[in-house]
């Protein structure tokens, strides 16, 4: 056992080939109040379920072992402030990780965990949280009640897109979703004031970027190279853009959007997109009725705002893509509108080639005379 000499209660098992922590060990770091406890490049499997007992601990560090799950009692853990179990066997996270309210880091990259439990959201002083190399399939709208969250790493899990309630994490300034399966990103996350970078690279399908997004730090290579799969398509609101009649793409809606406004027969918006946009400003947001979920959630947040008056969007839009170059790279950008007016408003303002509305399209908007 090394002590780190700058600090008694810190413990150094490093490189020690334990295959446990036995009673005996366990009794020995408690009496010793520790700390800071790194257990890096060993071969366990499991913690005690006892770790309970070390309740100064502080930072717990167990990369690169061969762990398959957390006990339940880690969750005692009231002062710990950092986990690190990156490089192990993790399938899961114990529900009971919630109850560590004093956490800070959570570091839980290259497992093979498939969900984040729905009690992270109780975190309020997560500011970090690393879920690099896993196997997510979504992020848990939980997540936006951890309101000290500073940086968010997604790279290399299964996403095909985040939830636009990330918006409600006013301390955000960096998130990162490289490698995934992403085919949109919410609009209001270039809302976010906090925010300052975005990595989206290498994202094959993710053909845009949300319009609001243009004024941060991106990093977009390597996305744009292949068209979303037929599966998507068919799921999911999507738009074709053309640069020469020969080279088309399709651009992928956010998830909440289930129709597009047509500037020649269907130029106003939809009944239910009127009473959705009455309802929240009614409400500003707070519900007092009970709904079926999904409504709920969808009352929550706009799904972004138009590109134009900055009117709320929320299942129906008339979508504009534009074309545009970061650091030499040329990407689409798309914004929301909310009517066929403001289409036509976009395209007199903006200074990128629009792609979308086709001009014989364009010429079908209706603008009142004033």
């Amino acid at each position: 056992m090394e002590s780190d000499e700058n600090n008694q209660h810190s413990f150094n098992y490093n490189y020690s080939c334990l295959n446990q922590i036995d009673e005996e060990l366990l009794d020995k770091l408690q009496s010793k109040r520790v700390q800071h406890l790194y257990l890096k490049r060993n071969r366990l499997t499991s913690l005690p379920q006892d770790i309970w007992k070390m309740t100064d601990l502080t930072v717990l560090c167990l990369q690169n072992n061969q762990i398959t799950e957390l006990p339940d009692s880690i969750g005692d853990l009231h002062n710990l402030e950092i986990l690190d179990v990156r490089d192990n066997c993790l399938t899961a996270l114990p529900g009971r990780l919630g109850k560590i309210t004093s956490l800070k880091k959570l570091q839980i990259s290259s497992n093979k965990i498939k969900k984040l439990p729905k009690e992270i959201g109780s975190l309020k002083n997560l500011t970090t949280l690393e879920a690099l190399e896993n196997e997510l399939s979504y992020v848990p709208l939980q997540l936006v009640s951890c309101e000290n969250l500073n940086i968010l790493s997604l790279d290399r899990n299964f996403l095909q897109t985040l939830p636009r309630q990330l918006c409600h994490l006013r301390s955000l300034t960096e998130v990162t979703a490289c490698a995934n399966r992403l085919v949109s990103l919410p609009q209001t996350l270039g809302e976010m004031m906090s925010l300052k970078s975005l990595y989206v690279d290498n994202n094959p399908s993710l053909m845009s970027l949300p319009a609001s997004t243009f004024s941060i730090q991106i990093g977009f290579n390597s996305c744009a190279t292949v068209e979303p799969s037929h599966e998507v398509t068919e799921t999911l609101c999507s738009v074709c853009v053309r640069r020469t009649k020969s080279d088309m793409s399709t651009i992928v809606l956010p998830p909440e959007i289930r129709s597009i406004g047509d500037l020649g027969k269907n130029n106003i918006p939809s009944l239910l997109e009127l009473s959705f946009r009455t309802s929240y400003q009614n409400q500003k947001g707070k519900i007092d009725v009970e709904l079926p979920h999904y409504l709920e959630n969808l009352l929550s947040i706009p799904t972004g705002h138009c590109h134009c008056c900055r009117q709320q969007v929320f299942v129906m839009a008339f979508p504009v893509v534009f074309q545009a170059h970061i650091k030499g790279i040329s990407l689409f950008l798309l914004g929301l509108c909310c009517s066929a007016k403001c289409v036509r408003t976009t395209s007199l303002q903006i200074n990128f080639p629009l792609l979308f509305p086709y001009p014989e399209d364009l010429s079908l908007a209706i603008v009142p005379i004033n």
